[in-house]
């Protein structure tokens, strides 16, 4: 289902019936750019999710603890790692 508006321009001088329909042909183009992309942002990126997913073994349990306990190890080498600890271990006595 299309909408349909007219518009009376023959009142406007030429210049303004030309800018008028400039602006107009500006817009449409605008926005049929607009939904078209976002039509295709979508596909790429269920595309990239169906690239990337993959499925847990049964049973599997989520532990927030143990996903900070490897991010930890792996930001820190040994001696960043004793002095981390070493700090820590004074701060409690």
């Amino acid at each position: 289902m299309q909408n349909v508006k007219q518009l009376k321009i023959d009142d406007l001088p030429a210049e303004a019936q030309q800018e008028l329909i400039d602006f107009f042909e500006f817009l449409s183009a605008k926005y049929k750019k607009q939904a078209s992309s976002s039509g295709k942002n979508k596909k790429t990126f269920m595309q990239l999710v169906a690239k990337h997913a993959f499925e847990l073994p049964e049973g599997y349990t989520f532990s927030r603890d143990e996903i900070y306990e490897r991010q930890a190890a792996s930001y820190c080498t040994p001696k960043t790692c004793m002095v981390t600890t070493s700090s820590k271990a004074s701060s409690r006595s």
